[in-house]
């Protein structure tokens, strides 16, 4: 991490807690609902199947940068199925860190190949080991450990 980012941290714990500021410093896009997987406790995945397009995403990230949001979570559904014409997830987590958003991070269900050094943080869902999760999530846990 860079050190202005660890001095923005710094003032903002320091206004928050002396100063009782109350604004966010994390926020989170829903870029879709749709996914290649049914897990037994999901009850968001493909409702609509909606891939929300760059236009409204860009307008929520500013919308969020405004706020004084600096750490971005990009979460779907699964993110890695994100697309509007040539853009992919790649393209908005280029975008996020342009606009000035310090860290962003992406959540994945990890089927699809980890191709993502623009982030600074993937978090990846796993359930346990490969018979607890492949219970809950289908076939997957070998695909996940190769792509890790």
């Amino acid at each position: 991490m860079k050190i202005s980012s660890l001095i923005y941290f710094a003032c903002f714990g320091i206004k928050t807690i002396l100063f009782r500021q109350r604004k966010p410093i994390l926020g989170t896009v829903i870029l879709t609902d749709k996914c290649n997987l049914e897990c037994k406790h999901c009850s968001v995945n493909n409702i609509t199947s909606v891939i929300h397009p760059y236009v409204q995403i860009r307008h929520e990230m500013q919308q969020l940068y405004d706020m004084g949001v600096r750490i971005l979570f990009f979460c779907g559904g699964e993110t890695f199925l994100w697309k509007d014409g040539h853009r992919t997830l790649k393209d908005l987590v280029a975008e996020a860190k342009k606009m000035g958003f310090l860290i962003v991070n992406t959540v994945t269900n990890g089927t699809f190949p980890i191709d993502l050094p623009e982030a600074d943080l993937i978090l990846l869902s796993l359930d346990g080991d490969r018979e607890r999760h492949n219970a809950i999530r289908g076939n997957t846990y070998d695909t996940i450990m190769k792509n890790v």
